[in-house]
């Protein structure tokens, strides 16, 4: 994945916004995909999704990470030391 254009690594994330969606097919399996916005609201903002892919249970909040590491928008270890967030449906 390509980084933001207009992402300051100094203002860090303010906020970020991950809406997963799990599909299954026939079969069973499951599949997800995601929508996730960063910073939204704040001038450097930014949208991506990710395409729907193979995985359960909370594999997409891991999709997520892996997508911001390779944006190069936050590091490996923020990212892994910061996953404790819950699932919350509203």
């Amino acid at each position: 994945m390509k980084k933001p254009k207009y992402f300051r690594k100094d203002t860090g994330i303010k906020s970020l916004n991950i809406q997963g969606k799990e599909f299954f097919s026939s079969l069973g399996n499951s599949y997800n995909s995601v929508y996730v916005a960063v910073n939204e609201g704040y001038k450097n903002e930014f949208f991506f999704t990710l395409p729907i892919e193979y995985g359960y249970g909370s594999d997409y909040r891991e999709r997520v990470v892996a997508a911001l590491i390779s944006m190069g928008v936050v590091s490996s270890t923020q990212a892994y030391m910061n996953i404790t967030c819950k699932d919350k449906f509203v």
